[in-house]
This record gives structure tokens, sequence and C-alpha cells, in this order.
């Protein structure tokens, strides 16, 4: 699905890991896990079907573009990637 390259991926040196799906390339292994939301359409607003980087541009998108507050956010976007919805208790 992707590549790794050797190197530690610094300032000024080449990117290190592609996406196998688009052949993006990134610097770090965690910047690449980020973009494979984007394709599993975890980073899409289901308001207005924009697609952004990461989840958390997503739920920030939310907040300033569409005035929601944080708990509406949580409600609408459930579990996407490392971010665990406020649900009460049962």
């Amino acid at each position: 699905m992707f590549a790794a390259g050797t190197s530690e991926g610094s300032a000024g040196t080449a990117p290190d890991f592609r996406c196998g799906r688009c052949a993006a390339a990134f610097r770090s292994y965690e910047s690449l896990l980020h973009h494979h939301k984007t394709h599993e359409g975890l980073t899409r607003c289901p308001l207005c079907d924009t697609c952004l980087n990461r989840v958390s541009d997503l739920r920030r998108h939310m907040g300033r573009v569409h005035k929601l507050e944080r708990p509406q956010v949580a409600a609408m976007l459930g579990r996407r990637g490392d971010w665990q919805a406020a649900a009460p208790p049962i």
C-alpha cells in the first residue's frame, strides 16, 4: 500500500513515504497515516462535502464554518480517527 524510505525525513530531504493510492509523498510515516484518512472519507464534512487533510481540521472546520459547538460536532462525527465522541454513559 505504501513504501517507506530509510532516512529520517528531516527538513531539506526528499519525502520518504508515498501513498499507494495517489502517490502523494510525505516526510513522516505519521503524516502518511493521517493522509490515508482522506481516502477513507473520514475527513469529509457531512454538511458541505469539503474534504480536509486531517480529522482535527474537519472538527475545526465544523466549528468555525458551520458554527457548531464541540458536542454537536461530536454527535455528527462519532468516532473518527483518534478522537472518540463524547457519548453519555449507558
